[in-house]
């Protein structure tokens, strides 16, 4: 379980699949990265998978309400590309 900062946040996120065409899944409000467990792994052999754990959800840190939410999470998806 992949732990580290990202944009200047605590982030936590999960990898899934093998496959050779990279993939990032964002998570809906109220959930975590584990919402794509059973998707990610149908698709696992098509493709790397990688689902961050949006600011206070999951195992990521609390949102610190110091910067526009919206932009935190865009900043955070863009790390991973």
């Amino acid at each position: 379980m992949p732990y580290d900062t990202r944009a200047g946040f605590p982030v936590h996120w999960n990898e899934f699949g093998v496959g050779p065409e990279p993939a990032l899944m964002l998570h809906p409000a109220l959930a975590h990265s584990g919402a794509w467990t059973r998707l990610a792994g149908g698709l696992a052999d098509r493709l790397r998978v990688v689902a961050p754990d949006m600011p206070g959800h999951g195992l990521s840190g609390d949102w610190d309400r110091r910067s526009d939410y919206h932009d935190q999470m865009t900043a955070i998806a863009a790390s991973f590309i």
